[in-house]
């Protein structure tokens, strides 16, 4: 059924399991500063709760920021970084080496407009929502492990992060330890704006999972993608980063990493060409 037209900055009738009634709706914040509270946890339970899948919303209003947060590294440098990571439940994998051929952290800040007719799995929860915190930690971890970020016998993944100031996103390997809290004690540092706020890009380790996080007008949004090379938006995107128009004169060029990855997958995108003419014919 078509979805209605909706006005800027509403997101029209509810839907789905996560319908709110009318008094609920008019209890959404009205000002920036009561968007930008988040409810305390009511609870400190960390049994995963499973959240609600949604179809694409269709959303409208302002758009989530498609820039990774950056490292406030100050003085400490990577002690800062590990720091607040730690404080997530992160851990700095040491002795991984990047493979060639994943896919930039630049061309991942696109992803939150990936539709899901691309193979995008996505949760949504009200900025309102009780026991937010835990609900959002409980989808994060329930789509990470469905979708293949990571298994429950090893937790290790890529996590876009910048190292320093003024520096481009890189992929660093992280695993995850007992007592995590990605949604909150992770996007109050690195991984988002404040707690409940997540904004963050994370990869499997062979480069074929996208986990991403981000943070609309009244919802935040957390998602799979796999195979992200057969996306056409991320595509798109890949090709304008691989025009050079983007790179820095001190930093490695952002168009010729776009570029390999793009190159890398031509052979696998020419399979899927011809086995659906196949399809096609054999109909």
């Amino acid at each position: 059924m078509r979805r209605p037209a909706t006005r800027a900055g509403q997101r029209g009738p509810p839907y789905g399991p996560l319908a709110t009634s009318r008094s609920r709706r008019e209890r959404r914040p009205t000002t920036p500063a009561q968007q930008r509270s988040v409810p305390e946890p009511e609870s400190e339970d960390r049994g995963l709760r499973r959240g609600a899948l949604l179809p694409w919303p269709g959303r409208a209003g302002p758009k989530p920021p498609t820039a990774l947060p950056r490292v406030p590294t100050g003085g400490n440098g990577m002690m800062g970084i590990m720091k607040s990571l730690a404080a997530a439940g992160l851990r700095i994998v040491d002795g991984w080496t990047e493979p060639e051929g994943l896919i930039p952290p630049i061309v991942t800040g696109q992803a939150p407009s990936c539709p899901p007719q691309e193979g995008r799995v996505e949760a949504v929860l009200d900025v309102l929502e009780p026991q937010l915190r835990e609900k959002a930690n409980a989808d994060w971890y329930r789509l990470s492990v469905e979708g293949g970020l990571f298994s429950e016998t090893d937790r290790r993944f890529l996590l876009a992060l910048r190292p320093e100031q003024n520096r481009s996103s890189r992929w660093f390997c992280v695993e995850l330890r007992n007592g995590w809290d990605i949604m909150g004690k992770g996007a109050a540092g690195l991984l988002g704006s404040a707690p409940c706020r997540p904004e963050f890009r994370m990869l499997s380790l062979d480069g074929n999972v996208l986990c991403f996080a981000t943070t609309w007008e009244h919802d935040i949004s957390t998602s799979v993608l796999t195979a992200p090379h057969r996306s056409q938006v991320l595509r798109r995107w890949a090709e304008a980063v691989a025009e050079g128009t983007m790179d820095e004169p001190d930093e490695p060029p952002l168009s010729l990493a776009a570029r390999r990855w793009l190159d890398s997958h031509e052979e696998d995108l020419r399979a899927d060409t011809c086995r659906a003419g196949q399809g096609m014919s054999g109909s």
